[in-house]
């Protein structure tokens, strides 16, 4: 009798675990299922934001090189053929499976998620088992510049490079912590202030867009630097240009280009927009650029939102958005262009569709708004808070 009641505990036990994990079931919408697992979600203004989808309608959350070091949790609801939840930044996002891939789906806080994303790419699907190591608080003792400390320990990169020209001639690079570059390659339009770049690191590599187009990768090789450049306008792919050695050096004092360099460096930032509202404002228009050695093309950046531009003698339509430090051009034909200031000047970097935009660009372009003196001319767009 005892083994019987034994035996219809056990047997009621089971039972009741099979129907709650039923009601788990069917509770959990069909449309989630399709975003399940971990994901990594590349923002162009804030870097890699990490996901963990989980069934309890949880997503566990960090960004790259988020200076806390909890991993923060929302709540997630089901959407179409997928889900949307809050950051506590009160930024919402989309997560949904479409023929092409996950998409992740961008929306500013205060905005409504019934009208067009104010940022959208693809979502890169990750090891939940190794995606705490992306997880790199910054140092205590780096500086506030976004780079992890990972990245601080590794310095070899930062500071004065001597590299040859391919006509013989001595120039300077100088890698700045701070993210930024400077040359004084004699070659450049730009005289004697030489040429601004910005550099992201991309493996066990250094690479540096630069005000011109030209895009530069410092390699370390059996213990000995180079440098290899590509020109502006041409696939990063078509060319392998040949590898100049790179040592680092000490900046004389009385070097004159450094005494340039350094009073550029202490004037404090002008032209910078506080939102995407009045950085649209400027990008809105027509702009032209090199896009292929020797060819000149025009883009047309329209107020609703649209875009048309010419590539190889073929029409380009499509759509803009801006963030607060770039516009971001998708074209009909899955490719992906952003348009950013370096320095005084403007650059394109294309990238063929599906690739993320923290990754080698296909190609770098110079480019100029049609009317470039709206760059110096229009401080309401850079003043503080929308009008």
């Amino acid at each position: 009798m005892r083994h019987l009641k034994a035996f219809t505990l056990l047997l009621t036990s089971l039972i009741l675990q099979q129907v709650l994990l039923q009601d788990v079931v069917a509770q959990q919408p069909a449309g989630a299922a399709n975003v399940q697992g971990a994901w990594r979600v590349t923002h162009p203004v804030n870097g890699h934001l990490y996901l963990i989808v989980r069934e309890q309608r949880i997503v566990s959350y960090f960004w790259q090189y988020w200076e806390g070091e909890r991993v923060l949790r929302s709540e997630w609801k089901a959407f179409g053929n997928g889900i949307y939840f809050a950051l506590d930044s009160g930024d919402k996002i989309i997560l949904s499976r479409s023929d092409a891939g996950v998409e992740a789906f961008f929306f500013n806080p205060g905005r409504s998620m019934t009208g067009a994303p104010d940022f959208r790419t693809f979502a890169l699907r990750v090891s939940s088992m190794d995606v705490g190591k992306w997880h790199r608080p910054v140092s205590r003792n780096a500086s506030k510049t976004g780079i992890s400390g990972d990245e601080q320990v590794d310095d070899s990169f930062f500071g004065t490079w001597e590299v040859i020209s391919s006509r013989g001639l001595p120039y300077h690079i100088v890698v700045e912590r701070d993210r930024t570059a400077a040359t004084s390659w004699p070659h450049s339009d730009r005289g004697v202030s030489g040429m601004r770049g910005s550099w992201q690191r991309q493996g066990s590599e250094l690479h540096i867009v630069w005000d011109t187009g030209h895009y530069d990768i410092l390699r370390k090789n059996e213990g000995k630097y180079h440098k290899i450049g590509y020109p502006p306008s041409v696939s990063l792919e078509s060319v392998e240009p040949e590898p100049q050695p790179a040592l680092k050096v000490e900046w004389l004092p009385h070097d004159p280009w450094r005494a340039l360099y350094v009073e550029s460096r202490n004037k404090p930032a002008s032209n910078q927009w506080k939102s995407a509202k009045n950085a649209s404002k400027f990008f809105r228009g027509d702009w032209k650029l090199l896009s292929s050695p020797g060819e000149m093309t025009k883009l047309e950046l329209g107020r609703f939102g649209g875009i048309r531009g010419v590539r190889k003698g073929k029409v380009q339509k499509g759509e803009w958005k801006c963030t607060a430090d770039y516009a971001i051009l998708r074209w009909e034909d899955g490719t992906t262009e952003l348009i950013r200031p370096l320095g005084d000047y403007f650059v394109t970097m294309l990238y063929s569709p599906l690739k993320n935009l923290d990754s080698v660009p296909d190609q770098v372009c110079p480019v100029d708004p049609l009317n470039r003196k709206r760059w110096f001319k229009l401080p309401k767009l850079f003043a503080s808070g929308d009008k």
